[in-house]
Order: C-alpha cells, then sequence, then structure tokens
C-alpha cells in the first residue's frame, strides 16, 4: 500500500521545490503517492493546518510540526545537521517518512495485535471474567482479594489462586490480593487513570488506559510528555477518546519477535505519549526499536485488546 505525502506550499518560499525534488527522488523506495498543493489564503491555512512553507504532510499528519508554529503564510525553517535550513534534508525527509504514523515502514497494527495476542494468555470464560472482576477492584482503589474474587465470578478460591499463578503480569501484596494486573497497579506508575466515581489509580504506559477504560468505564487519563514534560490530559468515553488533539501520537516498540516477560521492563517503559509527532520523533530517535502510532491507532489497539480480554464476557462490562 503506497503511503499519501501531500507538500503544502505557497509560491514565494521556493524551497518547497527542493522537498518536491526530494519526494520524487524517494518516491520509488518508499512506494509514495505524492500530491502537492498551493496555500494561498489565510482561510486555507487555517484549513489545512499550514505551518508555512513547505509543510509535508504523511497519512494527514505533519512529520515535521512541533507543535509550537502558528498556522500562515510564512516560510518554513528547518533545523538540518548544516544548520537553519528552509527544507529538510533528504535523509530527514525519508527517517520522517519511515517513522509516521500510517507509514508502511514501521509495523502495521495487524502485526502489532499479533503480537500483543501472542503475549496474551489465552482466555476461557471463566478466565475473562476474572480478568474483569480484577480490573473494577483495581479500579475503585482496592487491592483485589481472593475471596473477593472468587465470589465475583462464582468459582472457589483455590481457582482462582491456580489461575493467577499461571499468568505472568500479576503483582501482589504481602496477603496475596492483587495490586497490579495487566496494566492498572494500584502504586505509583506515572499514568494517573481516573475512572468515573473512583479514586485515582495507576496505568503501567501509556497505552493501556486505551483497553482498559473500553473493560472498566469511562474514565481521565493524566500522562506526562517526557520531552516537553507537560501533562496530557483526555478522556475515554463510550464513545471513544474526547479532549485529545489529533496531533498525539503514542511510541510503541517494535515486537520483533516477541516481547519479553518482564513486560515493564521490555515493553511499557517504551510506550509513552507525546503532545505531537515532533516531540515523539524526538525521543524514538535514540531508541531504533521504537515508532510511533497515531492515536487514533493506538485505540483501535486498545479496541482489540478489550475485546480480546473480554472474549465471551463482553456482557460482563460495565
Amino acid at each position: 500500500m503506497s503511503t499519501s505525502v501531500t507538500l503544502l506550499h505557497f509560491e514565494d518560499c521556493p524551497s518547497w521545490q527542493l522537498v518536491a525534488r526530494d519526494l520524487e527522488a524517494l518516491s520509488e523506495e518508499l512506494d509514495l503517492d505524492v500530491e502537492r498543493r498551493l496555500v494561498d489564503t489565510p482561510e486555507a491555512a487555517e484549513r489545512w493546518r499550514f505551518r508555512g512553507s513547505p509543510t509535508i504532510l504523511v497519512e494527514g499528519s505533519d512529520v515535521f510540526a512541533s507543535g509550537e508554529e502558528p498556522f500562515g503564510l510564512s516560510c518554513r525553517v528547518f533545523q538540518t545537521p548544516e544548520g537553519p535550513s528552509g527544507a529538510p534534508t533528504r535523509q530527514q525527509l525519508r527517517d520522517a517518512i519511515v517513522a509516521a504514523p500510517g507509514s508502511p515502514g514501521r509495523p502495521q497494527l495487524d502485526e502489532i495485535d499479533a503480537a500483543l495476542a501472542a503475549a496474551t494468555p489465552e482466555l476461557d470464560a471463566t478466565g475473562s471474567a476474572l480478568a474483569l472482576a480484577i480490573y473494577r477492584r483495581l479500579a475503585a482503589g482496592a487491592p483485589a482479594r481472593l475471596t473477593e474474587l472468587a465470589a465475583d465470578i462464582g468459582a472457589t478460591s483455590e481457582d482462582v489462586e491456580e489461575r493467577l499463578g499461571s499468568w505472568v503480569g500479576v503483582f501482589r501484596d504481602e496477603e496475596g490480593a492483587v495490586v497490579g494486573f495487566w496494566g492498572l497497579a494500584l502504586p505509583e506508575m506515572g499514568h494517573r487513570i481516573t475512572f468515573d466515581g473512583g479514586p485515582t489509580v495507576h496505568a503501567w504506559c501509556a497505552w493501556d488506559p486505551l483497553f482498559i477504560a473500553p473493560l472498566v468505564g469511562p474514565a481521565t487519563v493524566e500522562t506526562p510528555d517526557r520531552v516537553t514534560g507537560e501533562t496530557i490530559s483526555y478522556r475515554v468515553g463510550p464513545d471513544g477518546i474526547e479532549g485529545a488533539s489529533e496531533d498525539h501520537v503514542v511510541s510503541f516498540l517494535d515486537p520483533g519477535d516477541g516481547w519479553e516477560e518482564d513486560v515493564i521492563a521490555t515493553f511499557c517503559h517504551h510506550v509513552l505519549h507525546f503532545e505531537d509527532g515532533h516531540t515523539g520523533r524526538r525521543w524514538t530517535a535514540d531508541r531504533p526499536d521504537t515508532f510511533l502510532l497515531s492515536l487514533d491507532e493506538a485505540a483501535e489497539l486498545g479496541r482489540r485488546h478489550a475485546d480480546r480480554i473480554a472474549g465471551e464476557s463482553v456482557g460482563l462490562r460495565r
């Protein structure tokens, strides 16, 4: 599948022609479908979120946006290895296209979803019911005790103990109650998630709220952009994500041959939320095993993962 690239420009800034030349040179290698579009009015600049000429959109995302440039008819300046320039270098352009959300140059959603499935235990109806019961008790701010879980799903404490002992990613306190489970935890983890009517608990990584909220109920999420230090806030509701910018991206770890059992060390430390692709790329630049997803892509993976955990117990969701 070709990658859609739109080159936005206006005639008073001739540097767009350098980008057009480089896109033509990269077109066959990267299988690009390139469109050039003239932006010649302030209204068009606002409509296209035009941060100056040239602007390069890959699958609709401005791959060089910092989030700080105003929209308008101006000439854009890019930071290159040779210093400020009216156009990125060809290598910068290539790297940005390959790393962009939606680009075939990075793992696709089906591949990522398959790796997530492989890292998740196969659950029968009782297993799904147990997982949902744990999430709900943790979301309410309390450790999930074996006797309570057994009562929740109509099983024995021994059966619950056996299942918990066979699952990776279950963290328990000194009394044996579950305090951390598959993306949700009572101890501080850096990503705050507050379910409606409940206390603040914590997600292991920035992606986790996108599959846990569909299982438990609407929630407000607060997570830091690790580059800017700014707090990103949004809600996950019945109709999807609310209050987030379309510029938001989520970093992900390349599935490669799969992830190790220590999911927090090998996965969660690589999965973060960023205000836009510019800050996301600053973080992934030194981490070759990571790439960026748009927030919509991350949410789609979340929906798939929630369905996988719920299984036939969909009716048990709130």
